[in-house]
């Protein structure tokens, strides 16, 4: 049986690992802004994420969220679609083919909360 914080423990690596393996880079500040939305998301989904987190990092709603989605931008347009499509399976709506904010925090978010 894991303690809770084992638990938290486990779900953020496997967040990072899901993150690393679609090719958003660590170093960039949207990476953490992303972990941290994917873990709110799984003890409870939230409206306002960008503002929570950028409570957190004493940082705006509005610089948190261009963060995460350049974050996310960069993985789509650096790396193989084949390898983002292995690691990435939901629909994309945006006309742009690069999946949202909400959209990537939510879909990793079901994915990883279904594995515990």
């Amino acid at each position: 049986i894991e303690s809770p914080q084992q638990q938290q423990q486990r779900i953020t690596r496997n967040i990072t690992d899901a993150l690393n393996k679609i090719g958003i880079n660590p170093k960039s500040k949207g990476y953490q802004y992303l972990v941290d939305a994917i873990q709110l998301v799984i003890e409870e989904p939230q409206a306002r994420l960008c503002t929570t987190i950028g409570n957190k990092y004493h940082k705006t709603e509005e610089s948190v969220e261009r963060a995460m989605q350049r974050a996310i931008d960069r993985a789509w347009t650096t790396n193989d679609v084949d390898s983002l499509l292995k690691y990435y399976t939901a629909k994309i709506t945006s006309v742009r083919a690069v999946p949202t904010t909400t959209e990537f925090i939510y879909y990793y978010s079901s994915i990883i909360k279904n594995e515990y």
